[in-house]
């Protein structure tokens, strides 16, 4: 996330009140029913799904430290990237306000959220709108399913909350619930650290991952295969959304917003297998370059050659040597150069059992295949 002052990425309405020193009164929605005032001290952009604000409290509250992390979720202000031009203006919402009075808005409950129709003024306000709640309602329950981990490798998250705009009260009322002045809000722990994409900008490709970094990899790792544990799946993984707290660059997962989480009936083993969790977690870490990916198989049936071409390309893009040989095996074959076996499960990168006596030397030559020849084709084992 970057601060306000990164005006390339998003462009605020003119009416804005998230700038960093204007202050926000809260509803807390826990047992105590109580109030706070909050001051803003940096707003996090783009406001994308749900706008995240860097808080303090202004007055001590005996649940609720001090430094806070709020996301709220108002239409007005996500990121319309399917209509950029579409931002939130007095005209706009008195424009679907009036559609509603008149009766001429379409209130289907199976509406496309993810379809947007620029010339229906009502539509572009409650597409929005429906897609804040749900993001409120999957981030919220997401939090809930994994209360396990929360204040280790996910934020703490102490209760959901009510922001009142009264900017909103100044409109003729409407009753449908999208014209309320009342946002929904989550109150989580606020990350002291810094993000894997800052450490992904200081680095290159031919930057081998230290001890540390294979270290703080692993444990993302470890995060993937807990979500899927507990019913969830990310599904937004990027550098920006793995904070490193400060110092011990211990990883946290943010963002749950666009999660899937497991139904009653789902089958959760082939959801986790089409989703391709851990995959996605490593492809992140490898564009980091923290960490050597363990790629997936490639199929050695048939031509040697073309069944062990992208498995020789992947041993040989593993910087280090030490771990070339863990996650490798070669296969000895009636063909120039040894290739390889896996000897790592592609799908969590644990060892697989494998005979001591199997193991051959490590030739450096690997199928007169050159990494510049193919470097296009890294993409294969994501």
């Amino acid at each position: 996330m970057s601060s306000a002052d990164d005006k390339d990425r998003y462009r605020l309405p003119e009416y804005c009140p998230f700038k960093p020193g204007a202050k926000l009164t809260l509803q807390l929605d826990d047992e105590s029913k109580s109030s706070v005032e909050v001051q803003i001290l940096q707003p996090f952009l783009p406001l994308s799904n749900g706008q995240a604000l860097h808080v303090r409290l202004t007055a001590p509250h005996p649940r609720l430290p001090s430094n806070l992390l709020i996301k709220l979720f108002d239409r007005r202000f996500m990121c319309r990237d399917m209509d950029p031009d579409n931002l939130w203006s007095p005209a706009s919402e008195l424009a679907a306000r009036t559609a509603w009075r008149r009766g001429a808005a379409d209130d289907r409950e199976d509406v496309d959220i993810n379809v947007f129709e620029p010339e229906d003024p009502w539509l572009r306000e409650k597409l929005p709108w429906m897609r804040m709640m749900e993001a409120f309602r999957t981030e919220r329950e997401a939090y809930r399913r994994l209360t396990a981990l929360q204040g280790t490798v996910i934020p703490k998250f102490f209760t959901t909350l009510t922001w009142h705009d009264p900017q909103l009260d100044a409109f003729a009322p409407a009753t449908h619930p999208m014209f309320s002045p009342n946002t929904p809000g989550l109150a989580i722990e606020f990350i002291e650290g810094t993000t894997l994409y800052d450490i992904e900008e200081r680095k290159t490709a031919n930057d081998c991952p230290t001890d540390a970094e294979e270290h703080m990899s692993a444990k993302v790792l470890d995060i993937a295969r807990a979500l899927g544990k507990y019913g969830v799946i990310h599904r937004d993984i990027r550098a920006f959304n793995i904070m490193l707290r400060s110092p011990s660059l211990d990883p946290v997962l943010i963002d749950f917003g666009h999660a899937v989480l497991r139904g009653e009936h789902d089958d959760w083993t082939e959801r986790l297998r089409e989703a391709k969790q851990i995959n996605e977690f490593r492809r992140v870490l490898w564009f980091a370059h923290v960490h050597d990916p363990t790629p997936s198989p490639c199929s050695p049936e048939g031509d040697p050659v073309r069944g062990f071409f992208f498995l020789n390309w992947a041993a040989e893009a593993i910087k280090s040597p030490a771990k070339r040989l863990e996650w490798f095996e070669p296969v000895p074959l009636p063909c120039e150069g040894p290739t390889y076996k896996m000897v790592v499960d592609p799908s969590d990168g644990r060892k697989l059992s494998a005979s001591v006596g199997e193991r051959v030397a490590l030739v450096p030559k690997i199928m007169n295949v050159s990494l510049s020849q193919i470097s296009s084709t890294w993409a294969w084992w994501l």
